[in-house]
């Protein structure tokens, strides 16, 4: 379970978090997976992977890691 207790108060943020409410009320699966994406623009290709969140805090995503 993502811990969204201090999650920013800005659109971007409070749509994630209506985004994950309904996720977990509809009961789905893998729900703490997201898919983080950048794109490069010398490559013109994106570099995308799914990782597990675990935390946000203010503007700050916190993942996973062994």
């Amino acid at each position: 379970m993502i811990d969204l207790q201090k999650i920013g108060i800005d659109q971007p943020h409070q749509l994630l978090k209506s985004f994950y409410e309904e996720a977990l009320s509809s009961q789905q699966n893998n729900v703490e997976a997201i898919l983080i994406a950048s794109y490069s623009l010398s490559k013109k290709e994106v570099d995308a992977r799914y990782v597990n969140l675990k935390f946000i805090i203010d503007n700050e995503f916190i993942f996973f890691s062994n």
